[in-house]
């Protein structure tokens, strides 16, 4: 697959990530919208990025879907993104993104802290099909986890890099296996496996063993 990457962030789950997908044949576009840690990544991973500084969402939208197409276009597009996207990207490209909360609970920008004001007693992250509304389009996987007594953001910060790292792998997995697609509305099918931290859960080795050696670097686990 050819894979659009929209960040605004340092992108920590698409650096993580990317060893073993590039491995398994797929290939990047990244753009970004300021400067960000992920653009350092680019150039050390001699991946093909651009700066798009465009302040009107939609603007944005116009001229990254015009970007991705003058290289070639990709299939799908993956927002680790601080902002809205808009028309004609998402009516053209299916975009996704990894929302750091159980949706639809704590929609919108810090989730995390909203999690921890409201004294949940789970947390997670997201997987769903990016449309024009924020954090509203169909579910397509969750992952969650007990939010520890007395944790702070950055504690949950750790966790939810996890999260969304895992989640990546899920989409990817789902999208190479042919189980989510317009044709079922993004909608995975009955009977694929869960944990109870994930739903649906990873399959594939390669996958599981990055999530296994990530955790071990970060010192933390939540996916066993």
């Amino acid at each position: 697959m050819k894979i659009g990457i929209i960040c605004s962030s340092g992108g920590g789950s698409f650096r993580a990530a990317h060893p073993v997908l590039s491995r398994r044949g797929h290939g990047f576009h990244v753009l970004t919208d300021r400067p960000c840690g992920v653009e350092e990544f680019c150039r050390s991973a001699d991946l093909p990025w651009e700066r798009l500084e465009e302040p009107d969402n939609r603007r944005f939208s116009e001229r990254a879907f015009d970007r991705f197409e003058a290289s070639g276009g990709v299939d799908i597009v993956v927002l680790f993104y601080l902002r809205l996207v808009t028309p004609p990207l998402v009516d053209r490209v299916p975009c996704f993104n990894v929302h750091p909360s159980l949706l639809p609970a704590f929609r919108g920008f810090h989730a995390l802290g909203a999690a921890l004001a409201a004294r949940a007693r789970f947390f997670g992250a997201t997987l769903h099909l990016a449309t024009d509304c924020a954090d509203a389009g169909p579910i397509i996987a969750q992952v969650c986890d007990p939010l520890p007594l007395g944790a702070n953001e950055a504690d949950l910060a750790k966790r939810s890099f996890l999260h969304k790292t895992y989640l990546l792998f899920v989409l990817i997995e789902l999208l190479e296996r042919n189980e989510v697609s317009a044709d079922n509305g993004w909608t995975p099918p009955d009977g694929l496996s869960a944990t109870p931290h994930a739903n649906p859960s990873l399959r594939t080795q390669a996958y599981i063993d990055a999530v296994h050696e990530i955790q071990s670097a970060e010192r933390c686990v939540v996916f066993s």
